[in-house]
């Protein structure tokens, strides 16, 4: 007897195309973080303000263009990243260290028109945005710039249920291993190189940064241990507004999980296998308004890969929405894949701009010892710059498309 593996009611709508600074103006509520010393070094190919308060520019990482799968790339390159808070309409000013011909903000589909006066960008924003700026078509020293809400309901440092990083550097690359029911909380202004390891019941979040910058891949200086950037299993997770850099592979793995919050949350990766958020085996998941740039799968659906420990737990009734997303490397923007449960189901994804992909966006690979997937949704998905040859890859029999 041959069993089907089976792709079915697949519904798709594409289209190509140290302590905080407050600014308090007729139209803008405006929070900087200063960027601690000692720390990520700052970028000097931009400087920016916001509202008239001078923001911060990280310098950042990112992967050589068209790396794809090199787990160990032998050089990057370094764009910048910077962010602030605000409520109102702000306006946002960015000097370029070098002539500009052009200037692109994506996603497109937020249609910001920003005016140029010789190296000098200026646009507004009335809502909160993940933006991209790229001069003179250079995607590989653009500007990250994160323009989050305002923060509510910060927790206290002297909360026993919290491991609170305040601004400044924190942590020699090793892992944070917060116990169940607890808060690991990253305020703007700090830096914190780890990774975190959780089992069960755990809130990450913050508008600080997270990095794994110490952490060693392929040989060379720094901390030995897992790769994944934060790696959480069990019981329900709560991830929200900070920032992860350089993972030394998977970005977020949310593992056998059945109750999954991801909201604002901001990440760039450059090494090799640096995926950007893995659900796998879990259920009622919700992921909204990220950021994620990914030298692998950028968002990927998972159930009870071949290499990891079996659960029986297939990942269903899960929605990503409302946010951007960098395939920048080998990996899919939008991957369905390593599953060997019965199914795969329930799956929306929706309202997403792939700013960026080099291999084709979507891809669909079913399944391990036969199972299925059904009732994917795919709504307004816009792709803005596709050097792939085909918008779809779909490996093994799919039917009932």
């Amino acid at each position: 007897m041959i069993k089907k593996r089976v792709l079915s009611g697949f519904v798709l709508s594409l289209t190509l195309l140290f302590s905080p600074i407050f600014l308090s103006a007729q139209s803008a509520n405006v929070i900087t973080y200063p960027a601690p010393s000692g720390g990520i070094p700052l970028s000097l190919d931009f400087n920016v303000t916001a509202g008239g308060r001078q923001v911060d520019v990280y310098s950042v990482k990112v992967p050589p263009r068209f790396i794809g799968y090199t787990p160990c790339p032998a050089y990057y390159e370094s764009a910048s990243m910077a962010y602030f808070d605000f409520s109102g309409t702000v306006n946002v000013q960015i000097v370029s260290a070098v002539p500009v011909s052009s200037v692109v903000v994506r996603p497109l589909s937020k249609n910001i028109q920003p005016t140029v006066n010789g190296n000098t960008i200026t646009f507004s924003l009335s809502q909160p945005a993940n933006l991209s700026v790229e001069i003179n078509g250079d995607d590989r020293h653009n500007l990250h710039l994160f323009a989050n809400p305002l923060e509510t309901n910060a927790p206290s440092p002297s909360d026993p249920n919290v491991i609170y990083y305040g601004p400044g550097v924190h942590g020699n690359g090793g892992q944070i291993l917060p116990g169940s029911g607890k808060t690991v909380y990253i305020a703007g202004g700090a830096v914190v190189y780890g990774t975190i390891w959780a089992q069960s019941n755990t809130t990450v979040r913050g508008r600080g940064i997270l990095t794994g910058g110490k952490d060693v891949k392929c040989g060379g200086p720094g901390v030995g241990g897992e790769n994944e950037l934060v790696y959480i299993r069990g019981g329900s997770v709560n991830l929200e507004g900070f920032i992860g850099l350089d993972p030394a592979g998977w970005t977020f793995l949310i593992h056998d999980t059945d109750n999954l919050t991801i909201d604002n949350i901001k990440s760039i990766a450059w090494r090799g296998n640096g995926d950007g958020i893995d659900i796998v085996s879990s259920s009622r998941a919700t992921v909204r308004n990220v950021f994620i740039r990914a030298t692998d799968d950028t968002f990927a659906i998972k159930s009870d890969p071949y290499f990891m420990e079996a659960t029986n737990r297939a990942s269903e009734n899960i929605t990503i929405e409302n946010s951007v997303n960098w395939a920048d490397g080998a990996g899919h923007a939008l991957a369905f894949m390593e599953q060997t449960t019965p199914y795969v189901r329930n799956v929306t994804m929706r309202n997403i701009d792939i700013i960026h992909s080099y291999v084709p966006p979507v891809f669909f690979e079913c399944c391990g010892g036969g199972g299925e997937q059904y009732n994917i949704t795919l709504d307004d998905i816009r792709v803005e710059d596709m050097r792939g040859d085909a918008v779809f890859q779909m490996n093994g029999p799919i039917h009932d498309v």
